[in-house]
């Protein structure tokens, strides 16, 4: 997207190439490849995890978020003498930014913050309170370097200056673009006729983005005499295998052109997209979603109010909202004007902000005016 709005991109490493390991390791393991016999293979294993065990001390002292800040600072000073740009770029790079002192102009991208991560998903949520604090401070200092930034919905940015002290006037809001459009087909989304009601859950954690709750609103709807069906792409769960107003599309491959057509078509004969997460940094299916004409269904949480306009390109209900709920949204959405008038919104957004190339122009003007301000100072 910068590249086609005019701006030269040198790519610098945040660090050298991995290790090899260390070289007594690499013996050992070359050695049993070779051997034949099973007791000789057992022998070289136990040696290989003892040198481990020793080793581990040491590599885990080196892997905290602090140290290895501090060495991706240090790897990128260096690329920078080497390279010499006009301005530094990069997209979540607060560990590279931490210790790193130049007088370049830094443009910082991100669709979260440490805080954010630490709270939202349980990966993280279980890590000690020692890590968060490091991630925290770590934060603080590579936030309090940059010149701009830039942060794909107002969630982020808002933690970015009250969580971290990012001055208001250095933060932006440019929301990312989608991965999935319906390049040149033309689009004529039709609204849902005779109570046919299709619908669309992209989720690769389907617990946090609750695949139950949508299936209870599919199963809600078909009391209310709608026959409503549900399309899942994402790890299909028991449940949704079984139920038969449920297809599992598995987990699409957006590299394989065979399952990005797939995605595509899932899109196409969609009505609307839902997403009622428990957590969400920003919301790529409701933009993906807006690009063939789709409004989107989704919880208040995270970027999502940023990508969905509650009432003008979709719904957007409260976290708490039941599966009855949903499903009033979605009848009430459904009326032929009414859908009509969401989808031509949702498609409109989603040509003029929600795509890399508008996010290209406008990041790209944010690069040019802090690289001539750096340069008139």
């Amino acid at each position: 997207a910068l590249e086609g709005c005019g701006v030269e991109l040198v790519l610098l490493r945040t660090s050298p190439p991995p290790a090899p390991g260390h070289p007594v390791s690499r013996a050992l393991r070359a050695a049993g490849r070779r051997l034949t016999t099973p007791r000789l293979r057992t022998t070289l294993r136990a040696q290989r995890r003892r040198l481990r065990d020793r080793l581990l001390p040491q590599r885990l002292e080196e892997q905290t978020p602090l140290a290895l800040a501090r060495s991706e600072s240090a790897y990128v000073a260096g690329e920078i003498a080497r390279c010499r740009p006009d301005a530094l770029f990069g997209v979540c790079i607060s560990a590279a930014l931490y210790s790193l002192e130049t007088p370049l102009p830094i443009v910082y991208c991100s669709d979260a913050t440490a805080r954010l991560i630490n709270t939202t998903y349980p990966d993280y949520a279980c890590r000690s309170e020692a890590y968060k604090r490091e991630c925290d401070h770590l934060e603080r200092v590579a936030l309090g370097r940059v010149s701009a930034g830039i942060f794909s919905s107002a969630y982020t940015l808002t933690s970015a200056v009250e969580d971290y002290g990012l001055p208001a006037e250095r933060a932006h809001v440019v929301p990312l673009g989608a991965n999935v459009t319906a390049g040149e087909t033309p689009l004529r989304p039709d609204p849902p006729r005779e109570r046919r009601l299709e619908l669309a859950l992209v989720a690769a954690d389907p617990e946090r983005k609750r695949l139950d709750l949508c299936i209870d609103v599919v199963e809600l709807l078909a009391t209310r005499g709608w026959q409503a069906h549900l399309h899942f792409v994402g790890p299909p769960t028991r449940r949704a295998s079984a139920s038969p107003r449920v297809t599992c599309h598995g987990a699409l491959r957006l590299s394989d052109p065979g399952d990005r057509a797939r995605h595509q078509e899932v899109l196409r004969r969609s009505h609307f997209m839902l997403l009622p997460s428990l957590g969400e940094m920003y919301g790529i299916a409701p933009c993906e979603a807006a690009h063939f004409g789709r409004p989107s269904i989704v919880s208040a949480v995270g970027g999502l109010p940023t990508v969905v306009l509650d009432g003008l390109t979709g719904r957007v209900l409260p976290v708490a909202a039941s599966a009855a709920d949903y499903a009033e949204a979605l009848i009430a959405c459904s009326a032929p004007e009414t859908y009509r008038g969401l989808s031509s919104a949702a498609l409109a957004r989603a040509h003029e902000v929600l795509s890399w190339e508008a996010w290209g122009v406008r990041t790209s003007e944010i690069l040019e005016r802090v690289t001539r301000e750096g340069r008139a100072e």
